[in-house]
């Protein structure tokens, strides 16, 4: 096969049907992730199609950030739901909106727990690289909703509005 014949075969995989994958009655399970500087996240999530193409999910994730005197620890408990714009594609577009609770512990001077939500919504995208194996990028926008402004003052929080790139890797089952 010669090479432009294998990049062709790579454009058009994605265009190819994956006919089930997204129907009613499927559950999902997923990890999460993410990294950058002074800062690291892991996440799960467990879903189930209720209808084609439409996934309500529950996901945990654990996030740290570290400061130069202080460091921050996030829990997150998210509701989301998610509808998939195509359903029989191996590249599934969706939109999704999602709300958290969070409990963030800050550890510094001085240490204090703080309890408050975050709300938004995206768009997103799922390749699937098996017919019931894939992984997804999306893109957020949100708003924490009842924090302190100390959080914000000390720079543990940004302002609205939140612009959050997220990547994640599922199995339906």
């Amino acid at each position: 096969m010669t090479r432009a014949a294998a990049l062709l075969l790579l454009f058009l995989l994605p265009l190819s049907a994956s006919a089930g994958t997204l129907d009613k009655g499927r559950y999902s399970f997923g990890l999460s992730g993410g990294a950058g500087k002074r800062f690291a996240s892991v996440g799960f999530s467990f879903g189930y199609l209720v209808v084609d193409g439409l996934q309500p999910s529950i996901a945990l994730g654990y996030a740290w950030q570290g400061y130069d005197r202080a460091d921050a620890h996030r829990l997150e408990t998210t509701l989301e739901l998610r509808y998939y714009v195509y359903r029989h594609a191996v590249v599934a577009p969706y939109v999704f909106v999602d709300g958290s609770h969070v409990y963030l512990a800050y550890r510094g001077a001085p240490d204090e727990d703080h309890n408050f939500f975050r709300a938004g919504g995206g768009l997103g995208a799922l390749f699937l690289v098996a017919p019931t194996v894939g992984f997804s990028v999306s893109f957020r926008v949100g708003s924490w909703l009842g924090a302190d402004d100390a959080l914000y003052d000390r720079g543990v929080l940004e302002e609205a509005p939140l612009l959050d790139f997220g990547f994640g890797f599922g199995v339906f089952l």
